[in-house]
């Protein structure tokens, strides 16, 4: 079994961000939602000023949440 990947979405808004995990699965897959991925312009009520969409290792995006508990 392929190493699995992850598709992370940074949402920016007046007050700050946030990122989110959005899928995990194939590398292929994700790639596809991420060509796919278009900033929405509103999120939780407030008005999104900026999007990005970010894909890798699930290891590599697990490593990141554990350093920044």
């Amino acid at each position: 079994m392929t190493e699995p990947w992850v598709v992370t979405y940074r949402i920016e808004h007046a007050q700050g961000f946030i990122l989110f995990e959005a899928y995990r699965g194939e590398e292929g897959e994700c790639r596809r939602i991420a060509d796919q991925s278009a900033s929405p312009s509103w999120h939780e009520g407030r008005k999104v000023t900026g999007f990005k969409v970010i894909i890798g290792t699930a290891k590599s995006w697990d490593n990141f949440l554990s350093e920044n508990e």
